[in-house]
């Protein structure tokens, strides 16, 4: 697939609230695991196979907000930054932690666009009848993601 091909599948998901992120890897041709054997620091990674697959682990421990979220952070380091997930002859996985905070920053903001797709955010922020509360049920991301999307200020 092309990288054009790619956003034309991710539109296509989006179409359908709340975007199946796990339809969404696995028609861009990835595979998706779950491991319990991680700590709670790390949330996920993707890694380049052999035969030329690429692989989403997320942490069975975390919420399944969380983990929606680091399948969508993850699809958009593959979208984003494929070259640095590395091959066979180089490292097989791209973690978060090793990251420069730019590079981090884009899939971040990628994740909360695939999730939560501006055009239906502003959508339903203008009916009167959601909260912050019912946008982030309906989008299935957490309160915290859809108050940030929102720009409502944290408590602190």
């Amino acid at each position: 697939m092309t990288i054009g091909t790619y956003w034309e599948v991710m539109k296509k998901f989006q179409q359908t609230l709340p975007v199946d992120v796990i339809g969404l890897a696995k028609e861009m041709g990835l595979k998706l695991s779950k491991t319990a054997e991680w700590s709670n620091g790390l949330s996920g990674m993707i890694r380049l196979e052999e035969g030329g697959v690429y692989r989403i682990i997320v942490n069975a421990k975390h919420s399944q907000h969380r983990q929606r979220f680091t399948i969508a952070h993850e699809l958009a380091h593959f979208m984003l930054h494929k070259p640095l997930i590395g091959d066979e002859l180089t490292d097989d996985a791209l973690y978060r932690s090793g990251l420069s905070n730019g590079v981090e920053m884009e899939a971040n903001a990628m994740a909360a666009d695939i999730l939560m797709p501006r055009a239906e955010v502003l959508r339903f922020k203008r009916d009167r009848d959601m909260t912050s509360t019912s946008m982030a049920e309906k989008f299935d991301v957490s309160q915290s993601a859809m108050d940030i999307r929102l720009g409502v200020p944290s408590e602190q």
